[in-house]
């Protein structure tokens, strides 16, 4: 698989990120990077559990990260 681009990887979470904020436990969508290149990241809460939420996005599997509660915002284009 070619890891995408910083580019790319913002263009996905702008198109997804309002779809992933509605699935329970969710509280933040953001992007990081590792040694293996730019990630969507799905921040959950506490209580989350990450069965049945989605695991990625056209292809590109999603990165979790439990950040506890966070203050819920939209998502800015």
């Amino acid at each position: 698989m070619v890891t995408p681009t910083e580019g790319e990887v913002r263009e996905l979470k702008r198109r997804w990120a309002e779809r992933l904020l509605a699935q329970p436990g969710v509280v933040g969508v953001g992007i990081t990077r590792d040694a293996r290149g730019y990630h969507v990241t799905v921040h959950l809460d506490e209580r989350a559990a990450r069965r049945g939420l989605l695991q990625s996005i056209e292809g590109h599997p999603l990165h979790f990260r439990i950040s506890g509660t966070l203050e819920h915002q939209r998502a800015a284009g």
